[in-house]
């Protein structure tokens, strides 16, 4: 006979792993480290820890009773299922329409753009949107003349477009070309290391990823209220860590 600790206890490993599937597509492709920062999700992930993990196992060790008449007792476990099932879509469809799309180049800086910020209407030819299972994309915007700029900061203050990172018929894919003017643009080591705690910090984060100085750029990143520095890997040009620390770049504009 199934005791109420027994399908408490199934019901909670089934919860588990439904769950664990769930924390793992948030925290490492929809948010992988250090994007779980820049835009955080815990009070999503909570809600679906507290009804799933906890408050689900909790409610069918209440209600299992071996005594109760089948139909009844299929009854109420079915709606503790139902109020898991919506937590869990709530969850998903939260944590992803608000996850950050793209890492936005653009100037001398980074922009972590969320998915519910930008215009997807129209994007190039070359760039396609990271699909449910892709990591976060870093894309790169052209440098425009300063009259271009000019313009398009005119019309932006006039609302007829949107800020310029958030334009994705501008995003490029980075190519050779790209990614050699980035590495001119980054920052230098005396920018990042303006005092003692600064150079450590900054030594720390070189030796925990074991790299040198000059495997890496760095660059100011701005994401929601965050402003820090984003180290991105020269090689894969993914991002990979970010220093608590915020230095403005040089601009031409």
């Amino acid at each position: 006979m199934i005791t109420r600790f027994k399908m408490a206890g199934l019901h909670l490993l089934g919860s588990s792993l439904v769950v664990g599937l769930f924390m793992c597509m948030v925290y490492f492709i929809w948010y992988p480290y250090p994007y779980y920062i820049f835009h955080s999700v815990t009070s999503a992930t909570k809600l679906v820890v507290s009804v799933d993990l906890i408050l689900g196992p909790l409610l069918t060790f209440v209600v299992f009773n071996t005594a109760k008449p089948l139909k009844e007792l299929k009854r109420d476990l079915s709606i503790i299922i139902l109020v898991q099932m919506l937590a869990l879509a709530w969850g998903i469809y939260i944590t992803h329409s608000v996850r950050p799309m793209f890492a936005v180049y653009f100037n001398g800086e980074v922009h972590s753009i969320t998915k519910v910020s930008i215009d997807e209407s129209g994007y190039d030819a070359s760039v396609k949107e990271p699909s449910v299972f892709q990591l976060p994309k870093l894309v790169y915007i052209n440098r425009f003349s300063a009259e271009e700029y000019k313009l398009i900061l005119k019309k932006q203050m006039q609302g007829k477009v949107l800020g310029i990172v958030l334009q994705t018929h501008l995003y490029r894919n980075v190519n050779d070309a790209a990614k050699k003017d980035m590495i001119s643009r980054g920052l230098s080591e005396k920018q990042l290391t303006f005092s003692e705690d600064k150079k450590q910090n900054l030594a720390e984060l070189l030796n925990k990823h074991k790299y040198q100085f000059d495997e890496v750029i760095f660059y100011p990143v701005s994401a929601g209220p965050y402003n820090r520095v984003v180290v991105i890997d020269k090689k894969t040009m993914t991002v990979i860590d970010f220093l608590d620390v915020y230095v403005k770049n040089s601009t031409e504009y």
